[in-house]
């Protein structure tokens, strides 16, 4: 899966998990400052990325995703 579909898959789960509109969630947007995403709503994103894309988000990644684009590379590598 490129990095494209992705991105597009995670956008539409972002969304509905959050309560945001689609166009909110781009690569650049940060979890906390432009979502309004707390520790617990991330983790329990983070645990629905899982289960959508089947692959494990290792602890000490979730520190270093901040962004939506964050989570995408981390996907791409994942999945490749």
């Amino acid at each position: 899966m490129n990095a494209t579909a992705i991105y597009r898959k995670l956008r539409t789960l972002i969304a509905e998990s959050l309560g945001v509109e689609e166009e909110e969630v781009t690569p650049e947007a940060s979890f906390e400052e432009d979502l309004n995403v707390d520790q617990h709503e991330l983790m329990d994103l983070m645990v629905a990325i899982e289960e959508e894309f089947e692959v494990p988000i290792a602890d000490d990644a979730l520190g270093k995703i901040t962004t939506v684009g964050d989570v995408v590379e981390y996907l791409e590598d994942a999945l490749a």
